[in-house]
C-alpha cells in the first residue's frame, strides 16, 4: 500500500534492482519468519525530509539498539 514515505529509486537504480530481485541473494519481505534464514538483515525505517532536505531522523533515534546476539555488518563493494 502506498504511504506518504514512499521512495521511488532513481532511474538508474531500477535496473540494478530488478536483476538483484531476480537472483537468490535479495529478498524483500515483511514475514518475520524469514529472519530464521536470513545471513543479513537490513530494518529499514521512515527518514522524512524537511523543506531543505534535512532528514528527521528521530525515529531512527528512538529505535531500540540491536540485540546482543547480532553481529555488526561488514560492508563489501557493491557490484
Amino acid at each position: 500500500m502506498p504511504g506518504a514515505y514512499d521512495v521511488d529509486p532513481l532511474p538508474a537504480g531500477h535496473a540494478r534492482l530488478r536483476r538483484r530481485l531476480a537472483g537468490d541473494r535479495l529478498l524483500l519481505t515483511t514475514d518475520p519468519a524469514a529472519l530464521r534464514a536470513a545471513e543479513t538483515v537490513v530494518i529499514c525505517g521512515p527518514t522524512p525530509v524537511d523543506d531543505h532536505l534535512v532528514p528527521d531522523l528521530r525515529a531512527l533515534e528512538r529505535a531500540p539498539a540491536p540485540p546482543p546476539s547480532s553481529r555488526p555488518c561488514r560492508s563489501r563493494p557493491s557490484s
